[in-house]
């Protein structure tokens, strides 16, 4: 049986059409295996994976989403999918598959070799089963013997094959987040190699420069608590990689990075004040409460605390916490929120100095008005991020005065 084209061209497809070898739903040849090999040899290594073999395998064997969790087994976070898709489909539909073309990548369900894991070719699989195709081609590849190759094969795939949507920073942190988790990776060292792994293709070529994965400001000194003079090294730069994957995982494993939502959980957890009147709303506790960190303005708390201490008549708690800490830096860094708290009652001072009646007060200056402003605006201790564990018990688990 023959179907013409729009521009004559003729493709034969034969009569008994659940031949997986047919090609469906507008592709204009069949799946030529021995062809797609000559023009899109396969590796036989690929990220410490094996090659097992290419073939065409039914779409509904392929698991785009983990069947146990329902989680997409997509790596990259951020893609446009809808306008891929939208290309893929209409180059899918008009020209077929190419035989230059890398085949989608899947992995063996364990115990299960008839049915995949998709690890390659999100969109282009969704292209097909939107055009209604039964079937694709697919390299098979065995899992790597060593974790870090299990991981990065995920996303190096994604730096390699150019019909694929490029990886962004999320993705690369979201792989070495993984990498950090399932690996143990502690130290920046171990990070920043893996880091320069997984934004490399398989062959080497650097996506990100050194500087765009990890980045640090100048050091400059300083003085301990015994008025010595030492250096104190300058903080990542917040547009590096290192710095991404820190927001998500500590320097070090035992001090916990933490960002606004963080720490209002924490702040919740232990029944103390968190985001304004949160806590009272919610009917949980009586406390009122921000948290903020060193960079961070404070001039909506003021106004909302001021709103807020006229509503309930309770002083405003605030709850200082790192957004970026390291087990070096992390008293250092306190000092200066704290003492970002203390410049911010000054500033809240300077607000209402207006206001002040001066002569009614019987006073000269700002520094004899007996404010209050301290009875509104209280310093209530860090928020807990040194999970170091001594005697078996994490070193912070509450408020840290």
């Amino acid at each position: 049986m023959s179907y013409p084209m729009q521009d004559g061209e003729v493709i034969q497809l034969r009569s008994h059409t659940n031949r997986k070898d047919i090609v469906f739903a507008g592709l204009r040849k069949e799946f030529d295996i021995p062809l797609t090999k000559k023009e899109c040899p396969p590796l036989e290594f690929y990220i410490g994976c094996k090659f097992l073999k290419r073939i065409v395998v039914k779409i509904e064997d392929i698991f785009y989403e983990d069947p146990e969790t329902g989680e997409s087994l997509q790596s990259r976070e951020q893609i446009n999918v809808v306008g891929n898709v939208y290309d893929l489909k209409s180059s899918l539909k008009y020209r077929g598959w190419k035989h230059d073309e890398q085949p989608l990548f899947v992995q063996q369900v364990k115990e299960k070799p008839k049915l995949f894991f998709l690890r390659s070719g999100f969109n282009r699989l969704t292209s097909a089963i939107e055009l209604g195709w039964k079937y694709i081609i697919v390299d098979v590849y065995e899992d790597a013997v060593v974790l870090e190759d299990q991981i990065l094969f995920k996303y190096v795939v994604n730096n390699d094959n150019l019909p694929s949507a490029q990886n962004k920073d999320i993705d690369f942190v979201k792989g070495t987040v993984e990498a950090i988790d399932k690996q143990g990776l502690t130290s920046d060292k171990e990070i920043v190699a893996f880091l320069k792994k997984i934004t490399s293709t398989s062959d080497g070529i650097a996506l990100r420069t050194p500087s765009e994965i990890s980045d640090y400001e100048d050091s400059y000194f300083g003085e301990d608590e015994n008025g010595d003079t030492i250096t104190i090294p300058g903080a990542l730069k917040r547009s590096c990689l290192l710095y991404k994957v820190r927001r998500k995982r500590g320097k070090e494993s035992h001090i916990r990075p933490l960002d606004g939502t963080g720490a209002n959980v924490i702040l919740k957890r232990l029944k103390r004040g968190y985001a304004g009147a949160s806590l009272v709303t919610t009917q949980e506790g009586s406390e009122l409460g921000y948290a903020f960190e060193e960079k961070n303005s404070l001039h909506r708390i003021f106004w909302d605390g001021i709103k807020l201490y006229s509503k309930y008549t309770k002083p405003i708690m605030c709850f200082g916490y790192i957004e970026n800490p390291s087990s070096v830096t992390l008293e250092a860094d306190r000092t200066s929120c704290k003492e970002h708290f203390n410049e911010f009652i000054e500033e809240a001072k300077k607000k209402i100095y207006p206001t002040i009646d001066f002569d009614k007060l019987g006073v000269n200056t700002m520094n004899d008005v007996p404010w209050n402003i301290e009875e509104i605006f209280k310093w209530g201790g860090f928020i807990p991020q040194d999970e170091t564990m001594v005697n078996s018990q994490k070193k912070e688990t509450d408020i840290v005065l």
